[in-house]
């Protein structure tokens, strides 16, 4: 079978379009004509591909929403006392997750004498 949906969200309704998209294509996938005829395994390994496909989705979609969620204090305290008040929006982080490849948009926070703080983190 192919594959069920290779795009990624374009950001146009919500953090979970994407999601949403690949679950309807594949459930449309799954009841086609070819997925009628196909064996069992090659179903299995279908539903097995692009479930975890929608596992990254969705966990992509929870950061996208804890991202553009995320409040934004003036300055940040870190540990060593050091008041971090330059403010970086955006910064990218990539996670290896154990559904494949995301990305984290978060707030830096840093200052001349202290490393950066990233309150998400």
């Amino acid at each position: 079978m192919k594959k069920a949906y290779t795009n990624t969200c374009s950001g146009t309704f919500d953090e979970f379009t994407a999601a949403r998209e690949h679950l309807a294509n594949l459930t449309h996938q799954l009841q086609s004509s070819e997925a009628a005829h196909a064996h069992h395994d090659e179903t299995e390994r279908t539903i097995h591909d692009e479930g975890q496909e929608l596992c990254r989705l969705l966990f992509q979609a929870a950061l996208n929403v804890r991202s553009n969620n995320e409040p934004r204090p003036r300055a940040v305290t870190g540990h060593d006392s050091v008041v971090r008040g330059y403010f970086r929006a955006g910064c990218e982080r990539k996670i290896a997750s154990i559904f494949g490849a995301v990305s984290y948009r978060r707030n830096g926070y840093s200052h001349a004498q202290g490393g950066s703080l990233f309150p998400l983190d």
